[in-house]
């Protein structure tokens, strides 16, 4: 296999939108061509980067740095399912803003401790970016909910560094099921193209989702001109295709980043020909881990609301056993 290495250059002032941890890595690239350079002229920041790395799903976890016990339960269960680089890389995206508008900065010094315990691990990453520590900031039009922040950069962030197929959003306290992924829903996604995948939630469905409704947060009904959003996938789990991570990695202008994260994507692609596909219609199940019972725990794809020893048993296909 080839060697493939990441390493980037930092000036004192600490003011990059993404930072990748240090790490050299193990595995084979499609593209040959073997040097790529490029500058963050206005952040005064260098990288430089040998290929993308290839792989088949990006996961992306937002994640505060207060939540260290959910981080080492899930990598716990990331480290026992032994996937290998050319499948899945798993991304922890931090954030080192704080304050109403973003106007304070945050000690990462205990993240970059808590990352070395993985500095082994070629597919586990800690990225760091410009986007609130934590906060959905509910009404609040002057700062960036931390959810969506650290979502934008991560779209852009996959893009830039790896050749992947699906760009997962994945959660603390969320079990994905690869093997059910991998062996079910990935040869149905063959015959389509750009893909919005996930549990759906809408106003009709919800009864009252004060999550969709603006008329109780006029501050950012003024930003986004709006009494309701529209149907999203829950932040629990949902997928992007490579077509519309890498769509929305060209956008030129920046997308409102206000309010949470699921929502918000649901908003950013409602526009364009991009397909909304709801898992449980096909037989692939999501929802909260107390929706599961005995006569429904089979294909299982995405569980949330994670208890510790949830995590600890599974089947030969993937699933949990908590409700067998």
């Amino acid at each position: 296999m080839n060697k493939r290495s990441i390493r980037f250059t930092s000036p004192s002032n600490f003011s990059l939108n993404s930072i990748h941890f240090n790490q050299t890595y193990n595995l084979k690239t499609k593209n040959s061509n073997p040097n790529i350079t490029d500058t963050f002229s206005k952040n005064k920041y260098s990288y430089t980067t040998i290929n993308k790395l290839q792989t088949k799903v990006v996961m992306w976890i937002p994640t505060p740095m207060e939540w260290t016990h959910r981080r080492k339960i899930r990598t716990k269960s990331f480290i026992e399912d032994n996937y290998s680089p050319e499948f899945i890389h798993l991304i922890y995206f931090f954030g080192y803003k704080t304050g109403r508008s973003l106007e304070y900065n945050v000690d990462l010094t205990p993240i970059y401790e808590e990352s070395k315990e993985y500095s082994n691990y070629s597919n586990i990453h800690y990225v760091y970016t410009a986007c609130r520590d934590f906060g959905e900031e509910y009404n609040n039009a002057n700062g960036t909910s931390s959810t969506t922040c650290k979502g934008y950069q991560a779209a852009k962030h996959a893009v830039k560094f790896y050749d992947f197929d699906y760009l997962w959003r994945g959660s603390e306290d969320a079990y994905i099921n690869f093997k059910l992924f991998f062996n079910s829903v990935v040869p149905f996604l063959k015959t389509k193209k750009n893909v919005y995948l996930g549990c759906i939630r809408r106003s009709d469905l919800e009864g009252n989702p004060i999550d969709l409704y603006l008329n109780a947060q006029p501050e950012l009904n003024k930003v986004w001109q709006l009494k309701e959003f529209g149907s999203y996938m829950s932040g629990m789990g949902f997928m992007l295709s490579w077509s519309v991570a890498n769509f929305m990695d060209k956008w030129t202008i920046e997308p409102h980043q206000t309010w949470a994260e699921d929502v918000v994507f649901g908003h950013w692609l409602m526009p364009f020909q991009i397909e909304r596909i709801h898992t449980n219609d096909y037989g692939w199940y999501c929802g909260h881990r107390d929706q599961w019972n005995p006569t429904n725990c089979n294909s299982q794809l995405i569980v949330h609301r994670m208890q510790d020893q949830d995590w600890t048993s599974r089947d030969s296909m993937g699933n949990l056993n908590f409700c067998k």
